[in-house]
């Protein structure tokens, strides 16, 4: 029990419990108060102390001062309204605080990041780069190892490895050198577009032959943006992403769908981002293939109508000795033909009759595989 004002007002129990205590203390003081001084003027009235003029006025003061006590039972009672409001104000604060405690508490299990020997437990997350490039995304170690093929224990993830270096075994992969200046129209099954590219099932399709000595015996992986399937040596129905084993003894057939773009195909289980060359290197790859060289003769014999030589160089040397294809488009020497053909240049052919004449024109130079 407490005193407040002279009244004792009861701790603890419940809220209810409180205030209907406080307001019997109060009344039943106030009915004390009264019931001693109506005792006490009785008293004095039987033994003749006080006349009844002194007696009333007694009784008045008496009254007034029992109205004093209700009015200080009724500021009790206030102040315990008061009291017992702040305590909901408390108790309230309390469940927003604890309610506030127990989300952070699941957001930060839920974000709880969890460590390299729960591999088994599926519970590691893996973040890559979505299929489109357009957003990170979780992998757990399943879908992973279903990605790269790769094997895993309860302690250890194995991926496939990434070769350094130049990975890409696809030339012009991305389409970017166009010396035959195709412009994408139909491309009829075995004819060139773009470097490297031939049309492969009537114009559905473009094929890439990889030389056998660029590459070794293992497992591969293609990758290309644009959708559909691929054809990787004689393995048809490949996705973006899918691998295949390559013995390492002949060239490479990879087909793709035409509309196809960074186009990869890589030694491991893992594809990696496009590799982007530089242009002078991608195009040095393509001219081991195919290029077109400026040709320029002048007849040095003024003896009649003979037969002139010009010495033509290569860019690049060629994969095989190619079949060139010569054209003249300005001079006064006529004819023109390629002479003693090797992998590094020929010889320009023509005929003039006299001194200084000119052969002035152009060759493809074609060893595609």
């Amino acid at each position: 029990m407490a005193i407040y004002r002279g009244v004792e007002v009861p701790t603890g129990g419940t809220v209810a419990a409180t205030v209907a205590e406080v307001e019997a203390l109060a009344a039943n003081t106030a009915n004390d108060v009264i019931a001693s001084a109506n005792s006490a003027a009785a008293a004095l009235v039987s033994e003749g102390l006080a006349d009844a003029d002194a007696t009333q006025t007694a009784l008045d003061v008496i009254s007034t001062n029992a109205d004093v006590v209700t009015t200080n039972a009724d500021v009790v009672l206030t102040n315990a309204d008061v009291v017992l409001t702040h305590a909901d104000v408390v108790l309230t604060n309390a469940d927003v605080v604890s309610s506030g405690n127990s989300a952070s508490a699941a957001a930060a299990s839920a974000a709880t990041i969890p460590t390299y020997d729960n591999i088994a437990g599926e519970s590691l997350n893996f973040i890559r780069l979505n299929a489109g490039e357009t957003a990170m995304e979780f992998r757990t170690p399943s879908e992973v190892l279903s990605d790269v093929g790769a094997q895993a224990s309860d302690s250890t993830l194995e991926v496939g490895a990434v070769q350094a270096g130049r990975r890409n075994l696809i030339i012009n992969g991305n389409k970017t050198v166009n010396q035959r200046a195709y412009a994408d129209g139909v491309l009829a099954d075995g004819d060139y577009g773009y470097d490297r590219w031939k049309g492969n099932a009537s114009d559905v399709n473009i094929e890439q032959v990889i030389e056998a000595s660029s590459e070794d015996d293992g497992t591969y992986v293609i990758s290309w943006v644009g959708g559909g399937t691929a054809i990787v040596d004689g393995t048809a129905g490949l996705s973006s992403g899918g691998t295949i084993v390559v013995s390492g003894t002949g060239n490479i057939s990879v087909i793709v769908p035409k509309a196809s773009t960074h186009i990869q195909l890589e030694k491991g289980t893992l594809s990696t981002g496009f590799e982007y060359r530089h242009v002078g290197e991608e195009m040095a790859l393509c001219q081991r293939y195919y290029e077109v060289v400026d040709a320029y003769g002048v007849s040095y014999d003024n003896s009649g109508t003979v037969v002139q030589r010009s010495s033509i160089h290569f860019a690049v040397s060629k994969r095989v000795s190619p079949t060139i294809i010569v054209t003249q488009t300005s001079g006064s020497a006529s004819g023109g033909n390629s002479v003693s053909t090797g992998t590094s240049g020929f010889f320009l052919g023509f005929s003039s009759t006299g001194k200084g004449k000119t052969w002035i024109g152009s060759a493809t130079v074609d060893s595609e595989i």
